[in-house]
């Protein structure tokens, strides 16, 4: 349980996590006391779309590879879906009494039309929104959403502006974001009588940028940011797929997954990686979501098939978050195991957080506990 503890401590350095410690811990109370019944989830995720103008290196929809875990997981089927504005506000609707953090994650946010409308009835409710973007499209759409209210904003950008932009395989995809990120902070502070938004620049590491980390951050912390975060890759190896495949023949099947464009985790030299990180985590503003021992970057990135962690964590995520997908489908995370819990188009999202396929899937993890599929989640690290 200490484990469990210090990961829900290290979780509201998460900038889709706003929520106090007290609020946690009656979350992961129903997990160690099973007469509780499950407190009402702290965050709700939703991929609004799952479509993406970015070709990101390590994304297996920005390489458009449809045999990937992560691609067929996002887009159900190839048809690349999108939640109705309806019921998207059906459910804030539900889900307001108990005021859960609403994250708006993917695929990529931008291209959803009414963005600005469904991030203003969050506000409307008593609810704090964030949104994670490649932000390409951000200096045309910052107006908006700044008068819309959006509290967080998480700009991912991998590396300097040239890293970055080779990464998402689209030129001047870092000036942009970046612009677009000083656009939203000035539109809101004029707009909203002074009041200061979140702002987050987030970079996933790779064998494309992990020596380059003393260049991101300047050029991050010239464009402004409020928080500098560094998260680990998540990947999955054929070899890891086939093995869960096997170890869970009744679940739904996943593949390989974010190894596309490139992308090499065992291409990574662990010690550049750890000068990098001890440079940018003297940096105030920064912060490593995941451990950055030497054991653990070792086992991470340079043994593919290898769990990144000791294999003593419990997965708690089902008693805290939950996450719609763009065919208003309910599970975890697009990264899990694609277990259905229910679905908002026919149900509302609370009944669904106290149902039957939910508290099964919670019944089952706390009995099998890590799967091959969580090697490299960081979850239970």
């Amino acid at each position: 349980m200490i484990f469990e503890v210090k990961k829900a401590w290290d979780s509201l350095a998460h900038p889709t996590i706003e929520t106090g410690l007290l609020r946690l811990i009656r979350n992961a109370l129903p997990y160690y006391l099973p007469f509780l019944k499950p407190a009402p989830p702290v965050t709700v995720y939703f991929c609004l779309n799952s479509i993406c103008n970015m070709r990101c290196r390590m994304c297996d929809l920005g390489q458009r590879n449809r045999d990937g875990y992560y691609y067929k997981t996002l887009a159900i089927n190839d048809e690349h879906p999108e939640i109705s504005l309806e019921a998207f506000k059906k459910t804030i609707d539900d889900c307001a009494s108990f005021k859960p953090f609403i994250a708006i994650v993917g695929a990529e946010p931008l291209l959803y039309r009414q963005l600005p409308e469904a991030v203003a009835h969050c506000r409307a409710r008593g609810l704090g929104v964030s949104l994670t973007t490649a932000g390409y499209t951000l200096p045309e759409q910052a107006k908006e959403l700044a008068e819309a209210g959006l509290s967080e904003l998480v700009v991912s950008l991998d590396g300097p502006p040239a890293i970055h932009n080779f990464i998402r395989g689209r030129d001047q995809a870092f000036e942009r974001a970046a612009a677009g990120a000083a656009e939203f902070r000035s539109r809101f502070r004029n707009g909203k009588g002074g009041l200061r938004p979140g702002l987050t620049a987030t970079c996933t590491l790779s064998n494309y940028n992990y020596a380059h980390l003393a260049e991101w951050l300047a050029a991050c912390d010239g464009a402004g940011f409020d928080r500098l975060n560094i998260n680990h890759l998540w990947y999955l190896t054929e070899a890891t797929a086939r093995e869960h495949n096997l170890a869970c023949p009744d679940l739904p099947p996943v593949s390989a997954s974010c190894l596309s464009g490139g992308t090499r985790p065992e291409a990574v030299d662990i010690e550049i990686l750890r000068a990098q990180l001890r440079e940018v985590l003297a940096h105030k503003k920064v912060r490593l979501l995941g451990p950055g021992g030497a054991d653990f970057l070792r086992r991470h990135y340079l043994e593919p098939e290898s769990r990144s962690g000791l294999g003593r964590a419990r997965c708690l995520l089902p008693w805290f978050v939950v996450q719609v997908l763009a065919d208003g489908q309910v599970g975890v995370m697009t990264r899990c195991v694609s277990y259905t819990f229910g679905n908002i188009n026919r149900d509302s999202l609370p009944r669904i957080w106290q149902g039957t396929e939910i508290n099964r899937w919670r019944a089952f993890l706390k009995k099998r506990g890590q799967m091959p599929a969580c090697k490299k989640c960081d979850a239970v690290s």
